[in-house]
Protein backbone atom coordinates (compact mmCIF):
# COMPACT_ATOMS: atom_id res chain seq x y z
CA UNK A 1 0.00 0.00 0.00
CA UNK A 2 2.68 2.48 0.73
CA UNK A 3 4.12 1.73 -2.78
CA UNK A 4 0.85 2.51 -4.40
CA UNK A 5 0.83 5.67 -2.17
CA UNK A 6 4.53 6.71 -3.20
CA UNK A 7 3.78 5.98 -6.75
CA UNK A 8 1.15 8.10 -7.19
CA UNK A 9 3.00 11.10 -5.36
CA UNK A 10 5.34 10.42 -7.94
CA UNK A 11 2.79 10.62 -10.71
CA UNK A 12 1.08 13.72 -9.50
CA UNK A 13 3.93 15.68 -8.96
CA UNK A 14 4.97 14.64 -12.39
CA UNK A 15 1.71 15.15 -14.00
CA UNK A 16 1.32 18.75 -12.30
CA UNK A 17 4.84 19.68 -13.92
CA UNK A 18 3.74 18.62 -17.03
CA UNK A 19 0.30 20.32 -16.83
CA UNK A 20 2.07 23.69 -15.65
CA UNK A 21 3.85 23.73 -19.27
CA UNK A 22 1.46 22.84 -21.31
CA UNK A 23 -0.49 25.66 -19.26
CA UNK A 24 2.52 28.53 -20.07
CA UNK A 25 2.86 27.44 -23.40
CA UNK A 26 -0.78 28.29 -24.17
CA UNK A 27 -1.52 31.32 -22.45
CA UNK A 28 -0.87 33.49 -25.50
CA UNK A 29 -4.09 32.11 -26.36
CA UNK A 30 -6.09 33.62 -23.69
CA UNK A 31 -6.89 33.67 -20.23
CA UNK A 32 -10.63 32.43 -21.06
CA UNK A 33 -9.29 29.19 -23.30
CA UNK A 34 -6.17 28.37 -20.77
CA UNK A 35 -8.70 28.32 -17.61
CA UNK A 36 -10.90 26.01 -19.28
CA UNK A 37 -8.06 24.40 -20.80
CA UNK A 38 -6.46 23.99 -17.02
CA UNK A 39 -9.94 22.98 -15.69
CA UNK A 40 -9.73 19.76 -18.00
CA UNK A 41 -6.30 18.66 -17.41
CA UNK A 42 -6.74 18.84 -14.01
CA UNK A 43 -9.89 16.94 -13.27
CA UNK A 44 -8.35 14.39 -15.77
CA UNK A 45 -4.66 14.39 -14.67
CA UNK A 46 -3.99 11.41 -12.63
CA UNK A 47 -6.86 9.37 -14.35
CA UNK A 48 -4.83 10.05 -17.90
CA UNK A 49 -1.49 9.13 -15.91
CA UNK A 50 -3.49 5.54 -14.96
CA UNK A 51 -4.51 5.05 -18.94
CA UNK A 52 -1.14 6.25 -19.80
CA UNK A 53 0.65 3.54 -17.47
CA UNK A 54 -1.77 0.78 -18.15
CA UNK A 55 -2.88 0.86 -21.93
CA UNK A 56 -0.96 -1.49 -24.52
CA UNK A 57 1.22 2.02 -25.43
CA UNK A 58 2.86 4.19 -23.34
CA UNK A 59 1.75 7.42 -25.64
CA UNK A 60 -1.52 7.52 -26.54
CA UNK A 61 -2.02 7.36 -30.79
CA UNK A 62 -3.11 10.05 -32.81
CA UNK A 63 -2.80 13.72 -32.46
CA UNK A 64 -5.00 16.28 -30.29
CA UNK A 65 -4.13 18.36 -26.75
CA UNK A 66 -5.07 15.27 -24.64
CA UNK A 67 -3.32 12.82 -27.10
CA UNK A 68 0.18 15.78 -27.02
CA UNK A 69 -0.61 15.65 -22.59
CA UNK A 70 -0.52 12.48 -22.19
CA UNK A 71 3.02 12.35 -24.11
CA UNK A 72 4.35 14.99 -22.07
CA UNK A 73 3.62 13.00 -19.01
CA UNK A 74 4.76 9.73 -20.55
CA UNK A 75 7.82 11.39 -20.70
CA UNK A 76 8.28 12.87 -17.34
CA UNK A 77 7.57 9.62 -15.34
CA UNK A 78 10.63 7.78 -14.52
CA UNK A 79 11.56 4.47 -17.19
CA UNK A 80 11.73 2.84 -13.12
CA UNK A 81 8.53 4.00 -11.91
CA UNK A 82 6.51 3.14 -14.87
CA UNK A 83 7.73 -0.49 -14.14
CA UNK A 84 6.85 -1.00 -10.69
CA UNK A 85 3.52 0.51 -11.56
CA UNK A 86 3.18 -2.21 -14.02
CA UNK A 87 4.45 -4.69 -11.53
CA UNK A 88 2.56 -4.02 -8.05
CA UNK A 89 -0.20 -2.05 -9.21
CA UNK A 90 -0.87 -3.55 -12.63
CA UNK A 91 0.41 -6.70 -12.88
CA UNK A 92 2.14 -6.54 -16.23
CA UNK A 93 3.58 -9.80 -17.85
CA UNK A 94 6.96 -9.36 -18.40
CA UNK A 95 5.87 -10.33 -21.91
CA UNK A 96 4.64 -7.21 -22.19
CA UNK A 97 7.69 -5.48 -21.04
CA UNK A 98 9.90 -7.18 -23.28
CA UNK A 99 7.74 -5.17 -26.13
CA UNK A 100 8.80 -2.40 -24.76
CA UNK A 101 12.71 -2.14 -23.81
CA UNK A 102 13.62 -5.41 -25.37
CA UNK A 103 14.99 -9.00 -24.97
CA UNK A 104 18.23 -7.50 -23.53
CA UNK A 105 17.29 -4.19 -21.45
CA UNK A 106 18.63 -4.56 -17.98
CA UNK A 107 15.46 -3.38 -16.51
CA UNK A 108 13.58 -5.66 -17.99
CA UNK A 109 16.08 -8.65 -17.56
CA UNK A 110 15.10 -7.24 -13.73
CA UNK A 111 11.53 -6.95 -14.01
CA UNK A 112 11.21 -10.97 -15.29
CA UNK A 113 13.38 -12.13 -12.32
CA UNK A 114 11.44 -10.17 -9.97
CA UNK A 115 7.69 -11.25 -11.64
CA UNK A 116 9.37 -15.35 -11.40
CA UNK A 117 9.90 -14.27 -7.90
CA UNK A 118 6.64 -13.35 -6.45
CA UNK A 119 4.97 -16.05 -8.20
CA UNK A 120 7.06 -18.35 -6.75
CA UNK A 121 6.23 -17.10 -3.42
CA UNK A 122 2.55 -16.90 -4.16
CA UNK A 123 2.57 -20.29 -5.05
CA UNK A 124 5.17 -21.81 -2.35
CA UNK A 125 2.85 -20.40 0.07
CA UNK A 126 0.17 -23.12 -1.39
CA UNK A 127 0.52 -26.88 -0.88
CA UNK A 128 2.35 -26.93 -4.56
CA UNK A 129 5.23 -29.41 -3.90
CA UNK A 130 8.68 -28.97 -5.21
CA UNK A 131 8.56 -32.56 -6.70
CA UNK A 132 6.00 -31.03 -9.10
CA UNK A 133 8.03 -28.67 -10.12
CA UNK A 134 10.52 -30.78 -10.44
CA UNK A 135 8.73 -32.60 -12.55
CA UNK A 136 7.21 -30.13 -15.09
CA UNK A 137 11.08 -29.20 -15.45
CA UNK A 138 11.98 -32.36 -16.47
CA UNK A 139 14.60 -33.12 -14.64
CA UNK A 140 14.13 -36.79 -13.64
CA UNK A 141 15.58 -37.54 -17.50
CA UNK A 142 18.54 -35.22 -16.67
CA UNK A 143 19.94 -37.17 -13.71
CA UNK A 144 20.59 -40.93 -13.13
CA UNK A 145 20.78 -42.60 -9.20
CA UNK A 146 21.56 -46.21 -8.95
CA UNK A 147 20.88 -48.19 -5.43
CA UNK A 148 23.86 -47.77 -3.60
CA UNK A 149 25.59 -45.00 -5.30
CA UNK A 150 28.01 -43.85 -3.13
CA UNK A 151 27.90 -39.88 -1.47
CA UNK A 152 30.62 -38.27 -4.13
CA UNK A 153 29.07 -39.90 -7.29
CA UNK A 154 25.67 -38.71 -6.48
CA UNK A 155 26.90 -34.92 -6.25
CA UNK A 156 28.89 -35.25 -9.07
CA UNK A 157 24.88 -36.57 -10.97
CA UNK A 158 23.91 -33.25 -9.23
CA UNK A 159 26.57 -30.92 -10.70
CA UNK A 160 25.71 -32.18 -14.00
CA UNK A 161 22.48 -30.53 -13.50
CA UNK A 162 23.70 -26.87 -12.39
CA UNK A 163 23.99 -24.34 -15.16
CA UNK A 164 20.97 -25.71 -16.89
CA UNK A 165 17.62 -23.71 -16.86
CA UNK A 166 15.37 -26.43 -15.79
CA UNK A 167 17.55 -26.65 -12.84
CA UNK A 168 17.80 -22.53 -11.76
CA UNK A 169 13.98 -23.10 -11.83
CA UNK A 170 13.32 -25.56 -9.40
CA UNK A 171 16.22 -24.58 -7.46
CA UNK A 172 14.67 -21.13 -7.07
CA UNK A 173 11.43 -22.75 -6.43
CA UNK A 174 13.04 -24.84 -3.91
CA UNK A 175 14.52 -22.32 -2.07
CA UNK A 176 11.10 -20.52 -2.26
CA UNK A 177 9.40 -23.07 -0.77
CA UNK A 178 12.06 -23.98 2.28
CA UNK A 179 12.24 -20.26 2.89
CA UNK A 180 8.53 -20.06 3.41
CA UNK A 181 8.23 -22.83 6.09
CA UNK A 182 11.14 -21.61 8.24
CA UNK A 183 9.51 -18.52 8.50
CA UNK A 184 6.28 -20.56 10.05
CA UNK A 185 8.90 -22.48 12.05
CA UNK A 186 8.76 -21.30 15.33
CA UNK A 187 4.41 -20.07 15.02
CA UNK A 188 2.73 -23.19 15.96
CA UNK A 189 -0.52 -21.65 14.77
CA UNK A 190 1.02 -21.17 11.43
CA UNK A 191 3.61 -23.55 11.31
CA UNK A 192 3.74 -26.13 7.98
CA UNK A 193 3.60 -29.87 8.07
CA UNK A 194 4.03 -30.11 4.44
CA UNK A 195 7.64 -30.58 3.05
CA UNK A 196 8.29 -33.43 0.79
CA UNK A 197 6.15 -34.55 -1.39
CA UNK A 198 5.02 -38.62 -0.58
CA UNK A 199 5.49 -39.27 -4.35
CA UNK A 200 8.50 -37.21 -4.56
CA UNK A 201 11.74 -39.64 -6.34
CA UNK A 202 14.92 -40.57 -4.93
CA UNK A 203 16.62 -38.03 -7.13
CA UNK A 204 14.60 -35.40 -6.20
CA UNK A 205 15.00 -36.19 -2.30
CA UNK A 206 18.88 -36.07 -2.51
CA UNK A 207 18.62 -32.83 -4.78
CA UNK A 208 16.78 -31.57 -1.96
CA UNK A 209 19.24 -32.23 0.57
CA UNK A 210 22.03 -30.90 -1.74
CA UNK A 211 20.09 -27.36 -1.66
CA UNK A 212 19.81 -27.47 2.04
CA UNK A 213 23.84 -27.85 2.58
CA UNK A 214 24.28 -25.41 0.13
CA UNK A 215 22.44 -22.90 1.43
CA UNK A 216 23.79 -24.27 4.97
CA UNK A 217 20.06 -24.62 6.61
CA UNK A 218 19.87 -25.40 10.60
CA UNK A 219 20.26 -29.01 11.46
CA UNK A 220 16.42 -28.90 13.07
CA UNK A 221 14.74 -27.79 10.32
CA UNK A 222 16.73 -30.15 7.78
CA UNK A 223 15.42 -32.86 10.21
CA UNK A 224 11.88 -31.66 10.53
CA UNK A 225 11.78 -31.12 6.97
CA UNK A 226 12.48 -35.11 6.60
CA UNK A 227 9.93 -36.01 8.80
CA UNK A 228 13.02 -36.76 11.45
CA UNK A 229 13.04 -33.71 14.03
CA UNK A 230 12.17 -35.81 17.34
CA UNK A 231 13.91 -39.03 15.88
CA UNK A 232 16.61 -41.01 17.54
CA UNK A 233 20.58 -41.07 16.55
CA UNK A 234 20.34 -44.53 15.54
CA UNK A 235 17.25 -43.31 13.20
CA UNK A 236 19.43 -40.19 12.24
CA UNK A 237 22.55 -42.19 10.85
CA UNK A 238 20.34 -44.67 9.24
CA UNK A 239 18.37 -42.18 6.77
CA UNK A 240 20.81 -41.59 3.28
CA UNK A 241 19.07 -37.97 2.70
CA UNK A 242 20.30 -36.89 6.43
CA UNK A 243 23.52 -37.95 6.01
CA UNK A 244 23.89 -36.93 2.38
CA UNK A 245 23.13 -33.20 4.19
CA UNK A 246 25.82 -33.42 6.75
CA UNK A 247 28.26 -34.96 4.24
CA UNK A 248 27.81 -32.56 1.76
CA UNK A 249 27.32 -29.19 3.89
CA UNK A 250 30.64 -30.18 6.06
CA UNK A 251 32.20 -29.96 2.73
CA UNK A 252 30.99 -27.03 1.48
CA UNK A 253 31.39 -25.07 4.51
CA UNK A 254 34.39 -26.69 5.99
CA UNK A 255 34.86 -24.00 8.80
CA UNK A 256 31.48 -24.59 10.37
Amino acid sequence: MRLFILLLLVVVLVTTNALTTTTESTQSTGATNSRRSLRLTTKNNVDAVKEDMTDTEMRAPGGGGLSSLKSKISDKIPLKVKLAWWQEVVGKSPEYVKKKLGANHPLYLKYKHRHEGLKMFDLASTSYSTYKVWKEQGLDSMITLQPGMKFDDIAAQIKKLEGTEPFRVYKRYANAFDGHRIETFYRPNLRDTYFIDEKASTAEKFVRAHIWAESNRYDEYVREFLGLFYAKRSTLSKDPYYQYFLETRKKLHPKL
